[in-house]
């Protein structure tokens, strides 16, 4: 079959992958557990820039694998600040502060949900993963710290979601993070927003 696109060399991209965003401010943006932001966040991604976008990504994923450690499946989402200070979390965030960092750099970032397959497209419920997508020399290119996957084929990511803190389609309120107990989506009644962790 044909070859995914490649990033600099270096990630293997969605196949025909468009020559550039239409709004790569909507990837820029800090968003809630994706604090890009933040100081303290913004001073790790000055020392991770590098000399291209593909690079500082590679040293972002380089950074992420070692910096923390995977203490097994989290009911909470603590975000990509509590991941550099503690180094610790689950998949969830090894992707927020891969894409925190990024957004911090410059390039375009994303959470993204789903399956890895591994060419075996049986999946389980409790084998949801996320993992962080990094828009690079014109595609989405999977940057997976959290199992150690760098050039990862795109054929071994079921991609379900991209998650989003505001709506941006009739059903991106599927998409939306979870909110404290109790508090309202906008627009509906009183309610927690679905968790971006296993589905229910």
């Amino acid at each position: 079959g044909a070859k995914s696109g490649e990033c600099d060399g270096l990630l293997a991209c969605a196949p025909a992958p468009p020559a550039s965003l239409p709004d790569p401010q909507v990837w820029l943006q800090p968003e809630r557990f994706m604090e890009s932001a933040d100081a303290r966040l913004q001073k790790q991604a000055a020392l991770l820039q590098r000399a291209s976008p593909a690079q500082t990504a590679r040293a972002i994923y380089d950074w992420v694998r070692q910096h923390m450690h995977y203490g097994g499946y989290l009911a909470e989402d603590l975000g990509a600040l509590h991941a550099l200070e503690t180094g610790h979390g689950d998949c969830t965030e090894y992707a927020d502060l891969v894409v925190a960092l990024a957004r911090a750099c410059g390039i375009p970032a994303r959470m993204a949900g789903g399956y890895v397959v591994n060419g075996d497209a049986s999946v389980r419920g409790q084998d949801y993963h996320n993992w962080a997508e990094l828009f690079l020399d014109g595609g989405w290119c999977v940057v997976d710290a959290q199992k150690e996957r760098w050039q990862p084929p795109r054929s071994d990511y079921l991609l379900f979601r991209i998650y989003r803190d505001a709506v941006s389609n009739a059903v991106g309120r599927a998409h939306l993070h979870q909110r404290a107990a109790g508090a309202p989506r906008p627009g509906t009644a009183a309610g927690p927003a679905p968790s971006r962790r296993r589905p229910a």
